[in-house]
This record gives structure tokens, C-alpha cells and sequence, in this order.
């Protein structure tokens, strides 16, 4: 398995969760949680591009009015090889 954002971006996107938590110093939790593995019989075409974590600066949380989710929607447009 591999995963599409690696093929296509060459990493894993910064951060696909965005969540208020007890257990972080500052009380947000930015990470990467989400992936799209793909066999080899797959080629990817494009992934959606997410925005940094520098750009979420002053965002604590999520679920909220721009995302119904703690956890942002990653997508892949993938080819049968």
C-alpha cells in the first residue's frame, strides 16, 4: 500500500485533525490522522491541497461554521493502472 499524497505531494499533508484536547500544553491538537492508501493498481492524478498549519494560527478548534468536523475532508483522484 501507498499512500496518494505521498505520490502526489511527495509528504503527508500537514494536519488533516484540528481539535481542542486536555492532553496538548496549549490545548490544541493539530496532527495528521487521516490517510488514502492505495494499492499499486491505482495511479494518482490529484489530491485536494489543505491549508498549513501556519495559516490555522488563531483557529482552536474545529467542528465550527466552516467545518462540521473535527477532521478535514482529504480526497484523491485516482486512476485503474
Amino acid at each position: 500500500m501507498r499512500s496518494a499524497y505521498v505520490i502526489k505531494n511527495g509528504a503527508e499533508p500537514e494536519w488533516t485533525n484540528l481539535a481542542r484536547s486536555k492532553f496538548n500544553k496549549d490545548g490544541t491538537f493539530i496532527e495528521t490522522l487521516d490517510y488514502i492508501f492505495i494499492s499499486d493498481n491505482w495511479s494518482v492524478n490529484s489530491v485536494k491541497n489543505l491549508p498549513t498549519k501556519a495559516s490555522m494560527a488563531g483557529v482552536e478548534s474545529f467542528p465550527g461554521k466552516t467545518e462540521p468536523s473535527d477532521h478535514v475532508m482529504i480526497t484523491a483522484q485516482l486512476k485503474l493502472n
